[in-house]
């Protein structure tokens, strides 16, 4: 055999399993460019502000998982390939290749893979690049450079690409030694077995779904979510593969004890046929079930986090500027009232105020014992909390202020409290400071949509407004509770009231941000001057607008690479089951025409047959996706986004595009399927 011997039968084999072979290289390009280009991404030069970080550490997580994920997923497509080519491969050894010969042949084909796959995806990368910038530019909101080629980024491609396809070429090298000539020659010809009833494995589905599902939809805190969430990930992808592999199986085995229901033309044939065909395709359509739901969150939830950036700066901005000042007196606060302190910054420099608002509260994070709330006094990791959702986010208030909120004229008598912006329903509430006191309060329910900016981060999910009687009696509250931790915490944690500015500027954007500016630096000068230790926060509407489409917009643009990667990953998987259904069809339905089944039975039953088991994952997926709402909707929350109506409408118009494009791609690749049903057998 000459040294040309091998890379042109490589190359051969290539073109004639053009039909498997195609779409991986295809898919090998596409992966291959999707990550030069997060890879290039993340080490993009920007600029030295820190709002350009957001992009860079989105795409430099985003390269982790989609390196991850495209190691799993071509090993796992590879292993369709192999399968389909033992025939051929026996063929090999029968022809006098030993294996060693073989293995050289599956090198070169290994190498032209990684050649084609990485060297166009390279090249693809490269030139989309350029306007995968300008996207993430319009959607960030930054100006995208002309030219930019990564070196880095070529370099890891190419080396990530070439370790997969030297594993793949291991994986399959070690398989072939263990295989004999007679099993490559029968190939996939092998009898199929009726599948067991696997019942350990359906309970342990059933208990792994359940206990997802339960983790998701008791959770009460956004914390708690973070916590629990990939716990719960876990426990569905596990409840999904045995739902597909076990589950099924014995729903199926169970209908067919049912002889009324059983021996019926179309149900005998129906479910039979069904048997064989979860047994085979469990894995593969888990796979399609987890990839959709991935599409489906990962997009839902960032598009419902763009989308509500004018909702997030309304609730937390909802003037020009607003800024927190936390005092543990109310020394400093006064002084800037009488002193009239934003109207003179702003006047020193040329700016005039059009409206001014003042709040004061008092947020406190407080855990639940019995049926009193007591303040947290450590800090530390799961020191007094067994759960999570025991933690509660109040924040108090006094009735002037919130009937200047509301517009309302409540009143309210001593030892009474109004419970606003919350949909508890109580009729008293109790807190215990043991020995600074206990305060109990007759509660009259006030406006479930009430809400005011704090810099307050909740990790409940939502906050619990408290309105006493007067400012007095808040002020009560926060010394019962300084003085319960000082007795149980030796580092004693000062508690602070927080006062609220809202200020309009007369202007546009530009005088915003100059009032900005000026009020930051007088600020700073007045704590200087009066030696004055306080925690505050400045904030600029149109500065936060500016952070929240970069930060958001990071977000959005990561999931849809992801679920764009994550998508293609779905159609192959979709694809390649197409294929492999329609070579084990084809050989059932010459059985069942021999027997005198007719033709349009068959056809029938095949094609109820293929939409189930086709259609199945979506329907799990979509279950998986109102499952899981409650999870994404409390971990929006630590992104301030609080409309849960708009997640909603995402997650449900996000359900139905996919539908549609699963739709399309399930009518494209079946025609792959009755065009290999329809075929003579020439085996």
């Amino acid at each position: 055999m000459t040294k040309s011997f091998y890379p042109r039968i490589a190359a051969s084999n290539l073109m004639k399993n053009g039909k498997f072979y195609l779409p991986y290289i295809l898919t090998v390009i596409f992966s291959s460019a999707v990550f030069y280009i997060v890879l290039a991404m993340a080490g993009i030069p920007l600029g030295d502000e820190l709002r350009y970080n957001y992009l860079a550490n989105y795409m430099s997580m985003g390269s982790v998982i989609l390196g991850l994920f495209i190691i799993v997923f071509l090993n796992y497509t590879n292993s369709f390939l192999m399968k389909r080519r033992n025939k051929e491969l026996g063929l090999y050894n029968v022809l006098g290749m030993g294996k060693g010969n073989i293995a050289k042949v599956l090198f070169f084909e290994s190498l032209y893979t990684w050649l084609i796959g990485t060297g166009l995806g390279l090249i693809l990368g490269i030139l989309l690049l350029k306007l995968v910038l300008m996207m993430a530019g319009k959607i960030i909101n930054f100006n995208a450079p002309d030219v930019y080629v990564s070196t880095f980024a070529i370099g890891v491609t190419a080396i990530l690409f070439g370790a997969i396809m030297l594993l793949v070429l291991l994986k399959n090298l070690l398989k072939l030694k263990k295989l004999n000539t007679i099993e490559l020659l029968r190939g996939n010809d092998t009898g199929e077995k009726e599948p067991k009833t696997r019942w350990l494995l359906a309970i342990i589905g059933v208990l792994s779904l359940g206990g997802g599902y339960a983790l998701a939809l008791t959770a009460k805190s956004a914390i708690y979510a973070f916590q629990y969430y990939f716990v719960a990930v876990i426990l569905v992808i596990i409840g999904t593969y045995c739902l597909f592999s076990a589950v099924s199986i014995a729903v199926l085995k169970l209908l067919r004890k049912n002889k009324k229901f059983y021996y019926k033309t179309g149900h005998f044939i129906g479910i039979s046929g069904m048997l064989h065909r979860m047994n085979r395709n469990a894995v593969g359509l888990a796979n399609i079930c987890i990839l959709s739901t991935m599409v489906l969150v990962m997009v839902s939830g960032t598009l419902s986090l763009y989308l509500g950036i004018d909702d997030i700066l309304e609730k937390n901005n909802p003037r020009d500027i607003v800024m927190h000042v936390n005092t543990t007196d109310n020394r400093l606060t006064g002084m800037m009232e009488t002193e009239n302190f934003f109207e003179t910054s702003l006047e020193n420099h040329g700016l005039k105020i059009e409206k001014f608002e003042s709040y004061e509260s008092l947020p406190l994070t407080l855990r639940k014992v019995e049926d009193k709330f007591e303040p947290m006094y450590d800090f530390s990791p799961r020191s007094q909390v067994k759960d999570l959702g025991e933690f509660y986010d109040f924040l108090f208030i006094s009735l002037d202020t919130y009937n200047e909120i509301t517009g309302e004229n409540a009143k309210l008598s001593p030892q009474q409290a109004i419970l606003a912006g919350s949909v508890a329903k109580s009729d008293r509430i109790d807190f215990d400071f043991s020995e600074a006191g206990e305060f109990s309060y007759e509660l009259i329910q006030g406006v479930n949509e009430f809400w005011m900016p704090v810099a307050v981060n909740s990790v409940s999910g939502g906050i619990i407004y408290v309105v006493l009687p007067d400012s007095d009696e808040v002020w009560k509250i926060k010394d019962a509770s300084q003085r319960y931790i000082e007795n149980r915490n030796n580092d004693n944690l000062d508690l602070q009231v927080q006062t609220t500015y809202l200020i309009d500027v007369e202007g546009g954007a530009e005088e915003e941000i100059s009032a900005y500016n000026a009020i930051s630096g007088d600020f700073r000068k007045l704590l200087k001057e009066e030696e004055e230790e306080a925690y505050y926060m400045i904030s600029s509407r149109e500065e936060d607008r500016a952070i929240e489409y970069e930060a958001n917009g990071g977000f959005l643009f990561l999931g849809l690479i992801l679920g764009s990667i994550f998508l293609m990953a779905m159609v192959l998987n979709m694809y390649y089951r197409q294929i492999s259904d329609g070579y084990e069809d084809r050989e059932r339905f010459l059985v069942m025409q021999q027997v005198g089944l007719p033709k349009k039975e068959i056809r029938r039953s095949i094609n109820l047959q293929v939409l189930t088991v086709f259609f199945a994952p979506l329907v799990v997926a979509g279950i998986h996706l109102v499952m899981d709402f409650n999870m994404m909707r409390l971990l929006l929350t630590m992104f301030r986004m609080q409309n849960f109506k708009l997640t909603a409408v995402c997650s449900a118009v996000c359900f139905l595009a996919f539908a549609l494009i699963y739709g399309i791609i399930y009518a494209l690749t079946a025609k792959t399927y009755y065009k290999i049903v329809s075929e003579k057998n020439t085996d």
